[in-house]
């Protein structure tokens, strides 16, 4: 027979509880439209739950109101964007939105915009900055990635969900974590913008 303590920390009934909750979301209107979206059940801890699709290295979630899987396609969600294991306020972008489908759309555009400056800081590396021109790079980008960024940096700004330039920190520091971990206050973090 357990003790007391032993049956508190038995996580065989957390998965069962866990996986039973989950199949039963996974049947819903709402468990259809995440699941044909690649959104899957995640525990956030605490009991809250979240739907999730990972982007490697940090996650998309959506959630109703009241931190669960949702029950309705038309109550309020809390959306977000989260790096795994961020310790840090510049570790997230967060929204809400009206309605499920809004939350599908509002992750879609917070996928894109993490796109775009994932892929410009692995190509200028710590010196990115979306306010900075593509002409303005050192080393110099050529015409045509001068083209492609300022089509890029365009669309991003018109589209990214919340505050822009929380996803530009974030693809940041995500490129400085894989450098060794220099730290944006770091003077030469910035090298090769010019404004």
């Amino acid at each position: 027979m357990k003790t007391e303590t032993q049956a508190a920390l038995d996580t065989t009934r957390f998965w069962k509880w866990f996986d039973a909750t989950t199949t039963a979301a996974k049947a819903t209107p709402v468990g259809e439209v995440m699941t044909t979206n690649k959104y899957v059940p995640y525990h956030n801890g605490g009991g809250t739950l979240a739907w999730t699709r990972d982007l490697g290295g940090a996650l998309l979630m959506i959630c109703d109101a009241a931190n669960g899987l949702g029950d309705k396609l038309d109550e309020e969600y809390l959306v977000g964007l989260h790096m795994i294991d961020g310790e840090s306020c510049a570790d997230f972008v967060e929204g809400d939105a009206p309605n499920l489908a809004a939350a599908v759309a509002w992750c879609d555009k917070a996928e894109a915009a993490f796109a775009i400056c994932r892929k410009w800081v692995k190509r200028l590396g710590c010196g990115f900055h979306p306010d900075t021109a593509g002409s303005r790079y050192t080393p110099a980008l050529s015409e045509a990635e001068v083209e492609e960024y300022e089509t890029d940096i365009e669309k991003f700004f018109a589209d990214a969900p919340g505050d822009p330039y929380a996803f530009a920190v974030m693809a940041l520091r995500e490129g400085i974590a894989s450098l060794g971990g220099m730290h944006l206050s770091d003077p030469n973090a910035f090298k090769g913008a010019k404004g």
